[in-house]
C-alpha cells in the first residue's frame, strides 16, 4: 500500500503543470479507494477525489466518437448550430465519467475499460482530458445536452471550445488516430 501512495505522489508531482494532479495521480487515487476502502472511514477517498476534482481546480473529460472523417457532438449553449463534444465534469473515475456523460448526452454507449486518452489540456481554467471511443455503441439521439449528431471537423472547431477543440484534432492528426 505504501508502494502505491508513493506512486501516486510521484504522480502529482510529475504532471509538470503547476501542481495539477495528472490523470495517473487519478488512477491511482482510483485504485487506492478500492484498495483501502475496508479499513478506513466510509467514503475517505472518495471525499479526497471529491477535493482535488471541484476544489482545487476543476477538471473534466470529453469523449471523441468518430464515423469516417466526421466526430459525434453535440450542440451547446442552447443553440442548434454551435457544436461541441460530449462531455462534463468529471466524478471519481475520469473513463467512467467520460462513459456516463458521453451516454448522459448522446445515448452512444461505451465500455469505460474501451476508452482510450487522446489529449489532455486546458480549456479556460479547466484541465480536460479527452478520451477517443472505438468500440461505441448506438445511434446518437437528443439527450439532456442538446442535439446530438455527427458533424465535420471543421464545425466542431468553430464552436464554443473551437481552441481546445482544434489542439484535440491536431492531436489525433499527429498521432494518425482515425478510427471508425
Amino acid at each position: 500500500m505504501l508502494e502505491l501512495f508513493s506512486e501516486m505522489i510521484r504522480a502529482f508531482f510529475r504532471s509538470g503543470r503547476k501542481g495539477r494532479p495528472s490523470l495517473a495521480f487519478y488512477e491511482l487515487l482510483h485504485e487506492a479507494t478500492h484498495r483501502c476502502e475496508w479499513f478506513l472511514p466510509k467514503n475517505m477517498f472518495q471525499r479526497i477525489h471529491n477535493f482535488f476534482a471541484y476544489h482545487a481546480f476543476q477538471l473534466a473529460v470529453c469523449v471523441l466518437v468518430t464515423r469516417g472523417d466526421q466526430v459525434l457532438a453535440v450542440a451547446r449553449r442552447g443553440t442548434t448550430d454551435k457544436w461541441g463534444l460530449p462531455g462534463g465534469w468529471s466524478g471519481s473515475n475520469l473513463r467512467r465519467s467520460a462513459a456516463r456523460e458521453l451516454y448522459e448526452e448522446t445515448g452512444v454507449l461505451v465500455e469505460h475499460r474501451d476508452l482510450v486518452l487522446v489529449y489532455s489540456g486546458r480549456c479556460g481554467d479547466t484541465d480536460v482530458h479527452t478520451f477517443r471511443a472505438p468500440n461505441a455503441r448506438g445511434e446518437p439521439q437528443q439527450r439532456d445536452a442538446g442535439p446530438a449528431k455527427f458533424v465535420s471537423w471543421d464545425d466542431l472547431c468553430a464552436g464554443p471550445f473551437a481552441e481546445y477543440n482544434g489542439r484535440v484534432r491536431a492531436a489525433v492528426i499527429e498521432h494518425q488516430m482515425y478510427y471508425d
